[in-house]
């Protein structure tokens, strides 16, 4: 329980000095993973993304940030911890965050989250 709780206060501060790599980008939003916090475990994989959104959510919400936990042959992932903030590119006041993780789902091809999990999976 206290790693998971350093990871999500690191991932907290990540977007401050993170190197963004735009990796899928629709009509809603652009999803960035940062290559740097990729860390491969036996059978995971885990990785820093951001949805930055082009317009904001009912609640003000402008971005994400997520850790998340990918199993790279399964094309399956999870949420390891989860912040909204008020402005892009997980900057400005967070709205909300757990640090909770998800339950494992499986990633279609073709979606955003394909297309970042491909890019965490190829490092």
């Amino acid at each position: 329980m206290k790693k998971l709780l350093l990871i999500f206060l690191l991932c907290l501060t990540h977007s401050a000095w993170a190197e963004w790599v735009l990796v899928y980008e629709n009509e809603e939003a652009r999803f960035y993973v940062d290559p740097s916090s990729i860390r491969k475990e036996p059978g995971v994989l885990k990785a820093v993304d951001v949805k930055d959104m082009k317009k904001s959510e009912p609640d003000g919400t402008k971005s994400r940030l997520a850790l998340r936990e990918y199993e790279c042959e399964a094309a399956r992932s999870r949420i390891l911890s989860l912040s909204s903030y008020a402005d892009h590119m997980a900057s400005g006041k967070m709205l909300t965050n757990t640090g909770e993780p998800s339950i494992w789902l499986d990633i279609k091809p073709g979606t955003a989250y394909y297309a970042v999990m491909l890019k965490a999976c190829s490092k």
